[in-house]
């Protein structure tokens, strides 16, 4: 830090100043002995001080106060206790409000923007929406973690529309779906069949959809429910319902 803060910027510098604190530690042993552990702990504190970047802990607990409770974690760790204990603090922290902020996840009832294929959240944009039809977008990856407050979170939605016929899962944000979310999802499936509501899927990425190729979930909602966009699944269903009225 002394280093650059006087302007060195090659390598020829450092190799130098390597070399003046190797004959320093040989020659000066004897000198520096005498002062006391106090001084050197303050140079060595004040050398550090300056490698902490305060403007980034408060940008990162400005905008994520998971994120920022991990790095103020790690750092209160390593000082405490040191490098090793520090770091494994500061990554149990992480692993730990990872789990818990997406062990809830965002899901939106969803509806489609006047005169567009766009389909946003009711409560944030004017939208139309129809009474037997509900559109759910989940934002998160499904597994374990939330596998049941996903569960809970739909079964109350569907209790609280009337008319309801049809449940379209937008799955545009979810990247991957464990074993928990298939049980989790086979198990919504026959919940909705037993109340008169039938299941569907829509914009289903290629890894997931080749991962539920070969479950029984897919084989019962057959590729008929599973839908390329939102849109195509609001175009089959209204239609469909169109042409039964």
């Amino acid at each position: 830090m002394v280093n650059f803060d006087a302007g060195a910027r090659t390598q020829l510098a450092a190799i130098i100043t390597a070399a003046w604190v190797a004959l320093a530690a040989f020659a000066l042993t004897d000198a520096l002995a005498p002062l006391p552990k106090l001084v050197l702990a303050a140079i060595v504190v004040v050398a550090v001080t300056q490698l902490i970047d305060f403007k980034s802990i408060f940008s990162t607990w400005r905008y994520d106060r998971r994120d920022g409770i991990a790095q103020l974690g790690t750092i209160i760790g390593v000082l405490a206790f040191g490098i090793e204990p520090g770091l494994l603090i500061g990554m149990a922290l992480a692993i730990g409000l990872y789990l818990q902020s997406t062990s809830d996840p965002h899901i939106a009832v969803v509806g489609q923007v006047p005169g567009t294929e766009h389909y946003r959240n009711i409560k944030r944009h004017q939208v139309s929406t129809w009474p037997a039809l509900l559109l759910i977008r989940i934002d998160e990856n499904i597994y374990f973690a939330n596998a049941p407050a996903i569960e809970s979170h739909l079964m109350d939605l569907v209790a609280n529309t009337n008319e309801l016929r049809n449940v379209v899962l937008v799955l545009s944000g979810v990247a991957k779906i464990d074993a928990s979310g298939l049980e989790m999802l086979e198990s919504i499936s026959h919940g909705l069949k037993d109340a008169g509501v039938v299941l569907h899927l829509a914009e289903v990425k290629g890894p997931v959809m080749d991962h539920l190729a070969t479950t029984s979930l897919l084989k019962t909602l057959t590729m008929a429910r599973v839908h390329l966009s939102t849109q195509a699944a609001v175009d089959a269903l209204t239609q469909k319902k169109s042409a039964n009225a």
